[in-house]
């Protein structure tokens, strides 16, 4: 994990949080941008950093707060972490939907536990594109302590 740049002060740009690079950091870039999160965003005239970047941090508020989000932009290859909501749908309209369940998803259980895609066990902390461009049921479970093995193996990084 490299940490948060700033675009502006208070606003972070935190792209590098959402990409683990070595094994052991997924669960360091999940509590981050949980923080990041609770703390920065709000509902208050303070509450949108960068409201000046095209919306840029709004689309990283919305995708992390999905637990997903694009490994590169542009990219549909999509890097795992815990939603804020139990359940969420992403309308594909030519196709079927994006479903993500998480039904332990709340403020005291800031890791990934286990992903399961389509019924199917997954150990990488990331989707292929196929997850955006078929659509899938994605369920995490989430948990109060960092999985140690979970999307930790070098071979199940992000590519």
């Amino acid at each position: 994990m490299t940490g948060c740049a700033t675009t502006r002060p208070a606003s972070p740009a935190c792209r590098p949080l959402s990409a683990p690079q070595r094994p052991g950091p997924a669960a360091k870039a999940q509590v981050m941008v949980r923080q990041i999160l609770d703390t920065v965003y709000g509902a208050g005239p303070g509450g949108l950093p960068g409201n000046d970047d095209q919306g840029t941090m709004s689309a990283w508020c919305v995708f992390s707060a999905r637990g997903l989000y694009p490994q590169t932009p542009g990219s549909a290859t999509m890097l795992l972490g815990t939603p804020l909501l139990p359940d969420a749908s992403i309308d594909r309209v030519h196709g079927r939907d994006i479903t993500i369940g998480a039904p332990d998803a709340d403020a005291g259980h800031p890791y990934v536990d286990a992903v399961r895609v389509d019924g199917r066990t997954g150990d990488r902390s990331w989707t292929d594109a196929s997850l955006v461009t078929r659509g899938a049921t994605l369920a995490l479970r989430s948990a109060e302590a960092p999985n140690s093995s979970w999307g930790t193996a070098t071979s199940r990084l992000p590519r």
